[in-house]
């Protein structure tokens, strides 16, 4: 299964601690679900970059519009951290 995330930024918040304990948890099963990180808003952490590249996790840190459509259509599912942002 191929996972999208879109997030606003990359910086140690809940939403990226939560995404990250779900890829650590899927990369330790083996559960064979690739996920996507598209950040709208650099700057992004190192150590969470580091983390998110260990599990497996491909980030795409402030892509154009249509490298965003490419990964949306690329994915099975997309899930939309909503915060209140100009780029979602």
């Amino acid at each position: 299964m191929n996972l999208l995330h879109v997030i606003p930024r990359f910086i140690g918040g809940g939403p990226e601690r939560h995404l990250l304990a779900l890829a650590a948890a899927w990369h330790k099963a083996d559960v064979g679900i690739r996920q996507k990180v598209v950040v709208l808003d650099p700057p992004v952490s190192a150590p969470l970059l580091i983390k998110a590249r260990r599990f497996g996790v491909e980030i795409l840190i402030n892509p154009d519009l249509a490298a965003i459509r490419d990964a949306v259509a690329a994915a099975d599912a997309v899930d939309i951290n909503f915060w209140n942002h100009p780029r979602l």
